[in-house]
């Protein structure tokens, strides 16, 4: 697919001149190539976990359900995180140089802090799911019944539940618009206590944290609450964050779905969940403020101390 984009709907097979005719190269009288096999291979990576999900058409496909030929008209999906490849990608080499692809775009841990309360932050609206776009979330965590749920607004003391139910003067209802970007900075609304028992925590907590996830918006007593998915403006992670800034983890035991595997992650960065062990480093306890929350190794650190 990666060569497929290159040759027959971008840049085609040979470099060209701005007259349309092929560069040469001048020592060997080859046309140039826009791109090796190298590239290809490069490339390909990042179409890593794409996939086709949708049902088959009815009559479009085949006129029989075969279950395994997939709708091949609906775009592909990326469907969870997993299965990504997440390293460095170069870009194609023009005039003699290659950088990677990202170059221009700004570092994770450049971003202020809470920029999900600044001027530009983007939310989209997820309707009733309180899972991501692209995640990979136990099924049970869509139960609310089960966890306390996400980040939950206030409606009378958040600036953020006003942004996102943008209030109809005239009806007095929300009225949720599909994709909401902030046009100003905001402040937090509430801080909390992390804790063991995320039913003890009350809302709101939005000082409390580093990243929200989904939030939810309670916006009539007799309707079903919304859902906005906080969407990160794109930044490029380090593959290898400088000295001082690297925490590996490694997870152990048999019975476990990851035993013995290992990962690393840039402490600047909310990536993680908060376990807190006791003096002998046993004993992990989850600490947070909502379901499938997100700290920064200082935050986390923080709450390991205040929990004792």
């Amino acid at each position: 697919f990666a060569r497929e984009i290159m040759q027959l709907f971008s840049i085609g097979l040979y470099m060209l001149n701005e007259d349309g005719t092929r560069v040469i190269n001048e020592s060997t009288g080859d046309y140039i190539p826009t791109y090796t096999n190298a590239d290809i291979v490069n490339f390909s990576r990042g179409w890593t976990n794409f996939v086709h999900r949708q049902d088959q058409r009815d009559n479009i496909e085949a006129e029989w359900d075969l279950g395994f030929v997939p709708n091949a008209l609906e775009p592909m999906e990326l469907p969870t995180s997993e299965g990504r490849d997440v390293f460095p990608k170069t870009e194609l080499k023009v005039n003699e140089k290659r950088g990677y692809i990202g170059d221009n775009v700004p570092r994770c841990d450049a971003l202020p802090p809470k920029a999900w309360l600044k001027k530009g932050a983007t939310y989209h609206f997820r309707e009733d799911s309180q899972s991501l776009m692209g995640k990979k979330d136990p099924d049970w965590w869509d139960n609310p019944d089960d966890w306390t749920p996400r980040m939950v607004l206030d409606p009378n003391t958040s600036s953020l539940y006003a942004k996102l139910c943008n209030k109809d003067e005239v009806t007095n209802q929300c009225d949720f618009r599909s994709t909401v970007v902030l046009d100003e900075d905001i402040p937090c609304d509430g801080e909390c206590n992390a804790d063991r028992s995320r039913w003890r925590i009350s809302m709101p907590c939005e000082c409390s944290i580093d990243e929200p996830r989904t939030v939810r918006i309670d916006h009539s007593p007799t309707l079903a609450p919304v859902w906005y998915e906080y969407v990160r403006q794109p930044c490029i992670q380090l593959a290898f964050p400088e000295s001082g800034y690297m925490k590996t983890v490694r997870e152990v035991g048999e019975d476990s779905e990851y035993g013995n595997k290992a990962m690393c992650a840039d402490t600047r960065l909310p990536v993680a969940g908060t376990a807190c062990c006791d003096s002998n480093a046993q004993d992990p306890k989850h600490i947070c403020v909502f379901k499938g929350e997100r700290a920064t190794y200082s935050t986390s650190g923080e709450r390991c101390v205040a929990y004792g």
